[in-house]
């Protein structure tokens, strides 16, 4: 038994004629051949073209808003280590461990634990030590210390 098909079913072309729904086809025409001019022929590296941007620009702003609001506990715990370099007293310590928390810092942090020690030194010797000065590195030992000299070229004619 033999179905009527209804018009245009079964029929991508309906009449030779394509329809397009969601507008003109972008792989066909003169617009498809200048589609990525814009990177590719500028580009001194042009096959990897497709997987660097070019819409965003970074800044040194854009990236210190993303650090504080990605990390916001990282200012409060950097604010206690300074103020544990200048405390003379074990209510000082306490101060500042309390102003830290109240302003995001987290329990447990490397600086929390470095009041704790401070307080049971405190309560062992009897008078507060105060934190150590911060250090001052640079770049590191690879490129602070590096021995320059002449370059030694191998030489067969001796």
């Amino acid at each position: 038994m033999k179905i009527e098909r209804v018009p245009g079913e079964g029929d991508p072309f309906a009449d030779g004629i394509r329809m397009p729904e969601d507008g003109p086809r972008p792989d066909l025409g003169t617009a498809r051949f200048t589609a990525d001019a814009g990177y590719i022929e500028e580009s001194d590296e042009p096959w990897h073209s497709t997987c660097v941007g070019n819409t965003a620009s970074i800044t040194k702003g854009l990236l210190d808003s993303t650090y504080t609001s990605t990390l916001p506990f990282i200012a409060p715990e950097e604010a206690l280590l300074e103020a544990l370099r200048k405390v003379g007293s074990v209510a000082e310590i306490d101060e500042a461990v309390a102003a830290c928390l109240a302003a995001g810092g987290r329990k447990g942090c490397p600086n929390m634990e470095t009041a704790e020690k401070m307080k049971k030194a405190a309560e062992k010797d009897g008078e507060v030590k105060k934190a150590p000065p911060a250090k001052v590195a640079a770049q590191g030992k690879g490129f602070d210390d590096m021995g320059r000299g002449l370059a030694k070229v191998h030489d067969n004619s001796v």
